[in-house]
């Protein structure tokens, strides 16, 4: 594919209406299959917020959008001293089967992701050595103006992640940027592995989207910056911070 980028199309999300950008993604949610600075991150069951505070959580958030990304380390990655993958692909169309490498992967395993060696159980012990992941472009619940985030869902609550955008669609025929979502940490699990809970209605999500709907989908298709760090960023300059995304005083009942 060296005369096509890998990275999937963006839509144009600032040519189409807020009722128009939910259905489109209401159906491709209902088809699912079962640091820097803008980056929340996931340490030793710690949010570190991007006001460079930390808490355990539970956290609110709001969910404008999320993409697949596959990502494949040669050698072992160190979260202390982080390096962006050996070989990645992204889907921002939510086509987990259609995904192929971006071009400008330093060491590309396979032309196709389905196809790759490394895509399979059993390539890395009992798992995968590429690692499948959800991220997602989120937002303070409370400030529909307020800075684009991202957090992500790693492997291990790769099934967990989805299964939530999935009862979304089935139970209230709505998309995650149209509910807020809790996050908080699996009490079983020693590793940081997110957990997303359904939290009710966001009544203002019309202005989430049109405030951010086209920056949250081009900051998800952003490839790692293959000379330097391993973490996807956001591009766009984001407004000054108001508030840190709002934190639970105690942990949510789990929605089956």
């Amino acid at each position: 594919m060296a005369t096509k980028k890998a990275v999937a199309t963006r839509d144009n999300t600032a040519m189409m209406s807020p009722a128009d950008i939910i259905q489109q993604q209401l159906e491709q949610n209902q088809n699912l299959q079962a640091g820097n600075s803008n980056v929340i991150g996931l340490r030793d069951k710690m949010f570190e917020l991007p006001d460079g505070s930390s808490t355990p959580g539970p956290i609110d958030l709001v969910i404008l959008d999320y993409a697949f990304q596959n990502r494949f380390y040669e050698t072992r990655w160190d979260p202390q001293n982080p390096s962006p993958p050996d070989c990645f692909a992204v889907s921002v169309n939510k086509d987990e089967k259609g995904m192929i490498p971006v071009d400008e992967s330093p060491n590309k395993q396979c032309d196709s992701c389905a196809d790759c060696p490394m895509n399979v159980f059993g390539s890395a012990g009992d798992g995968k050595a590429c690692k499948n992941t959800m991220l997602f472009a989120v937002m303070d619940p409370t400030d529909p103006d307020g800075e684009l985030m991202l957090i992500r869902a790693s492997a291990t609550a790769l099934k967990g992640a989805k299964g939530h955008v999935k009862h979304l669609a089935a139970i209230h025929g709505q998309v995650p940027v149209q509910r807020v979502t809790t996050f908080s940490f699996h009490p079983d699990k020693t590793w940081s592995q997110v957990v997303l809970e359904d939290a009710g209605e966001n009544p203002n999500w019309e202005a989430f989207l049109s405030a951010k709907a086209q920056e949250a989908a081009m900051a998800l298709s952003e490839p790692p910056d293959f000379t330097m760090g391993g973490e996807t960023s956001v591009k766009a300059k984001p407004p000054a911070r108001k508030a840190a995304p709002r934190k639970k005083t105690a942990a949510r009942r789990r929605v089956a």
